[in-house]
């Protein structure tokens, strides 16, 4: 082989970490029956591209999990989740945020009350929504958590040793707006989504 033939082999053996093929095959095989083998909203935390898969099926069009700076990300584009011909439509938003390319910290949901005559719809979609995530992963749906979301009360408990919390704060977009925050914390998160 001559050096002009080898330099680009070395360079695409080097994208890989120095791995060959075999091994690269053999630690997604690896990879993919740990994540078979997780349970419930571990699933999500400890799988990040399920956790982009099971969001965008939603519309959120998240373009995968990647390094932000120190931490890794994945964030959706906003969606309509009621009147869509409101002059400043509800919408959703997602983000999940972790330490590295294999583990999520937090998964929060977000919804922007920005039409208060179309707020308890959207809120009720948004419950829904949240509600049919956790089923994909087969997590504990706590009945709680939808009516604090139709309350709009905060509220904390334990899901499959997770922490869920929902809070509520007024967003500068006109008299009676508000932002409902849901935020799925693994434990022992070293940090929180933004």
């Amino acid at each position: 082989m001559t050096r002009a033939a080898l330099l680009p082999a070395l360079a695409l053996l080097a994208a890989c970490g120095g791995q060959t093929g075999e091994q690269v095959q053999a630690e997604e095989a690896k990879r993919a029956e740990v994540v078979a083998n997780l349970k419930g909203i571990e699933r999500a935390f400890d799988s990040p591209e399920t956790a982009v898969a099971a969001a965008n099926q939603f519309g959120f069009r998240i373009d995968g999990y990647r390094q932000s700076g120190l931490r890794w990300q994945a964030a959706g584009e906003p969606i309509f989740v009621a009147d869509t011909q409101a002059k400043a439509p509800n919408r959703a938003r997602f983000v999940a945020m972790g330490p590295d390319q294999s583990k999520i910290d937090t998964m929060r949901f977000t919804l922007d009350v920005t039409d208060p005559a179309d707020a308890a719809r959207a809120k009720t979609r948004f419950a829904k929504m949240i509600d049919e995530v956790l089923w994909q992963f087969r997590a504990q749906k706590p009945e709680a958590l939808g009516k604090a979301i139709a309350a709009e009360q905060p509220f904390e408990k334990t899901l499959d040793g997770a922490t869920a919390a929902v809070s509520v704060a007024p967003i500068p977009q006109g008299d009676k707006t508000r932002r409902i925050t849901v935020t799925f914390t693994r434990p022992g998160a070293t940090g929180q989504a933004s």
